[in-house]
């Protein structure tokens, strides 16, 4: 009987560290949108990182590529409202 009752603190004190934990995450995507980050996209870059570190290096670098396109493209917009 002592067996099933440890199990039961140990689930009780696991699932009250799990709240805990979320708090804190939520709390964090918070803190990010109000200074501007979107939590969305900080999600979809956890996910990236959580697949495999080197992988998300690279899609990281091929993301600064697309970025760094976008800006010149919207920098450069007056070459293409010439033509």
């Amino acid at each position: 009987m002592s067996h099933s009752f440890d199990a039961y603190e140990q689930l009780e004190k696991l699932a009250n560290e799990k709240s805990r934990i979320l708090e804190a995450i939520n709390d964090i995507f918070t803190n990010a949108k109000a200074i501007g980050y979107d939590p969305s996209i900080l999600k979809e870059v956890m996910e990236i990182y959580k697949i495999k570190k080197d992988v998300f290096f690279q899609e990281t670098d091929l993301f600064d590529i697309y970025k760094n396109i976008a800006k010149w493209a919207e920098e450069n917009q007056h070459l293409n409202n010439s033509k």
